[in-house]
């Protein structure tokens, strides 16, 4: 009796794992190794990310801008200088020889402006905008990235604060981080990021996230974590995890209504936005607000995609409708750009879970930011791009 129940055991494990072997092959197109897949994924998610590595290794809390990189002893990030960002450490007398523009934003900003995701040092944006562009200052323009994954307002804000007096322009891409908490925050206390890596690093959520991360990366190179099962496994607790440890930044029962949080929300993201530019302005500078695309917007979906997106968090796509909407009814000072038509005419697959994009959708979003930021700046074209 006791072999037969193992015997069937054994047999629905086989099964199971079969099963997810056959889907990878379905969503990727191709045959992948579950290493393959972890070490895709975990590089597509978190920019920078090496062997052995991931974000929530490299994190700590900021005094200003809540978090920012580190190095630790098993995990390195490069280059990464003395501000904690994703870029080249320069100083500031070497400002004077090239145009600068700061970056700001959360992951998907990071993904094009970090200099981690390029070995040669360059971003996708910097790379673009030189060839792009002849640079109004010095010898070339110089993205300087102060871009963080799960950065969002008011950190942008203070972030421009600090290195507006050093920069030509200001940019900042941004929108997904910030809609997520509509209807649950007003953006009012200080960001998310800063309960996770302060007040709950003990909690049930945050050690559910961590097992979850530890199941993908497998790093014991054990039998049951090499399985296609336990990377999809691991993917879906991540996820969810995630999601579970946003921490509850809603007033007590009965002090504020959904419609107040929300109309709260709206106010402070404006406010936000209007004072980075009031900034910028006042040390005549240009400031550029890019809205990120959203998965559900405009894109013909890939069946992989449609698999992302379905077990991402659909209730988020309508929330950024809102948020962008409103923001996009203001007249203001200054130009806000929406990017949710950028991937409109893609026919491949792009996206690898329902926020972040693969390399190749990373480069359509700075060509595209590229050409806007040219637009708004009047800078002048490369002569080989001139008709």
């Amino acid at each position: 009796m006791i072999k037969k129940i193992l015997f069937l055991l054994v047999l629905i494990l086989v099964s199971i794992e079969f099963t997810f072997f056959i889907f990878s092959v379905y969503e990727n197109k191709r045959l992948l190794s579950p290493q393959v897949l972890r070490e895709n994924y975990l590089s597509a998610v978190y920019p920078g990310y090496n062997s052995g590595c991931a974000w929530g290794d490299t994190v700590q809390p900021h005094p200003f801008w809540a978090i920012q990189h580190s190095q630790s002893l098993n995990c390195k990030i490069y280059p990464l200088n003395r501000f904690g960002f994703m870029n080249n450490e320069f100083q500031d007398s070497e400002l004077a020889e090239s145009f600068n523009i700061l970056v700001t934003g959360g992951s998907v900003a990071e993904q094009i402006a970090g200099h981690a995701v390029n070995p040669e040092g360059a971003s996708h944006l910097e790379t673009q905008m030189n060839q792009d562009f002849d640079s109004p200052k010095g010898k070339k323009i110089r993205i300087i990235n102060a871009s963080i994954a799960s950065g969002l307002q008011p950190m942008q804000t203070i972030i421009t604060m600090f290195f507006v007096d050093k920069v030509d322009s200001v940019v900042s891409l941004e929108g997904y981080n910030e809609a997520v908490e509509f209807g649950s925050s007003d953006l009012s206390r200080p960001p998310a990021v800063w309960s996770e890596f302060v007040a709950d690093r003990s909690s049930v959520q945050f050690l559910y996230t961590k097992s979850a991360m530890e199941l993908i990366r497998n790093r014991n190179q054990s039998i049951i974590g090499s399985l296609y099962t336990t990377f999809y496994l691991g993917k879906y607790l991540l996820h969810t995890g995630l999601e579970e440890m946003k921490p509850n930044q809603s007033e007590p029962a009965g002090q504020k209504t959904a419609a107040s949080l929300e109309d709260n929300f709206l106010k402070n993201y404006l406010k936000y936005i209007s004072v980075t530019a009031a900034t910028t302005n006042s040390f005549s500078k240009k400031y550029i607000l890019f809205l990120q695309p959203d998965i559900s917007h405009f894109k013909v979906l890939t069946n992989s995609e449609k698999l992302v997106f379905e077990s991402g968090n659909v209730s988020s796509s309508k929330k950024i409708e809102r948020v962008y909407e409103y923001l996009l009814s203001k007249k203001l000072s200054f130009p806000i750009v929406s990017l949710q038509k950028v991937f409109q005419s893609e026919q491949e697959s792009l996206y690898v879970d329902n926020v972040h994009t693969n390399s190749q959708g990373s480069r359509i979003l700075a060509a595209e930011i590229s050409q806007q930021i040219g637009r708004y700046l009047k800078l002048k074209r490369k002569k080989s791009d001139e008709k």
